[in-house]
């Protein structure tokens, strides 16, 4: 698993928090990556979801052996008929040496563990 943890380092307001997270790396070479961003949440008139998030600079010194990423994306959740349309758009820019091959490869298993995360929470 990619995740290694994560901590709520400021809570802005209940839908506006900044949050530092952890990630593995996928091969032996590559160091192992975090992120600080700030997330913002609403839930819309028409029962839908948002979540938006993007990188930020904040005062948390990166551990020893890893390289900062920059992150950013939102996730809108609209219902409909039968079900719901999901709409995600993301950009992550891993920083330091990473051919470009081995950024990609692992994105779908990401992607679908983000998707599992977004059915939990609008349960």
């Amino acid at each position: 698993d990619l995740f290694q943890g994560g901590k709520l380092l400021q809570k802005i307001q209940d839908d506006c928090q900044i949050w530092q997270m952890k990630y593995a790396s996928t091969l032996k070479l590559i160091s192992p990556r975090d992120c600080c961003y700030v997330k913002v949440s609403k839930t819309l008139e028409d029962g839908g979801f948002l979540l938006s998030y993007r990188s930020v600079d904040f005062d948390v010194p990166i551990e020893k052996g890893y390289e900062r990423i920059l992150f950013l994306g939102s996730h809108r959740v609209i219902p409909c008929e039968g079900g719901c349309l999901y709409i995600s758009v993301q950009y992550a820019d891993p920083r330091g040496w990473v051919p470009k091959s081995w950024t990609n490869k692992p994105q779908l298993d990401i992607l679908l563990k983000e998707i599992e995360g977004v059915r939990r929470a609008v349960r």
